[in-house]
């Protein structure tokens, strides 16, 4: 593959592995046990967690760093 600026790019040794949704889903839950925001490329998937991560997106339009 090329890049507009000639840049040639190389897949070198990736499986190229797709996920079936099922296993996106488990990912999800294990994920969002953790309490982080987490969300899927599934169609119509909800946001795990999604306050923490609106929180944090008013905290930056707000210009207010946020520490954890």
């Amino acid at each position: 593959m090329e890049a507009d600026n000639g840049t040639i790019f190389s897949k070198g040794d990736a499986s190229n592995i797709v996920l079936n949704d099922e296993t996106l889903l488990a990912i999800q839950e294990k994920v969002s046990e953790t309490g982080y925001p987490v969300m899927t490329t599934i169609i119509y998937g909800n946001m795990e967690n999604h306050e923490k991560a609106d929180h944090f997106l008013k905290q930056c339009m707000e210009g207010k760093t946020v520490h954890r």
